[in-house]
């Protein structure tokens, strides 16, 4: 799992190969539902923060993916504000 905090990967449009942008990103996790087990390892889901483009360049919008070392994070970027949706991780 992407660990909380800042860092730099590469975003994506999904679908679209060549098109990455280096950005560095602000991340944290949250319980799903509110609710952990008794371990405190309960389903939690990522919260993006911020996403810039470390060339000043837009970012894309609609679906795109955040490459993280060996981890995809698919997002979908609202237009209208600064809003990321995560849609989903794969390791």
């Amino acid at each position: 799992m992407i660990q909380d905090g800042k860092g730099k990967g590469k975003l994506t449009p999904t679908g679209k190969i060549g098109a990455a942008m280096d950005v560095t990103y602000e991340i944290s996790h949250k319980p799903a539902n509110g609710a952990l087990d008794n371990a405190g390892s309960g389903k939690r889901i990522a919260h993006i923060h911020s996403i810039t483009c470390e060339s000043g360049e837009p970012l894309p919008t609609g679906d795109c993916d955040l490459l993280v070392d060996n981890q995809i994070l698919r997002l979908r970027h609202n237009p209208a504000g600064p809003e990321w949706l995560v849609l989903s991780l794969d390791t």
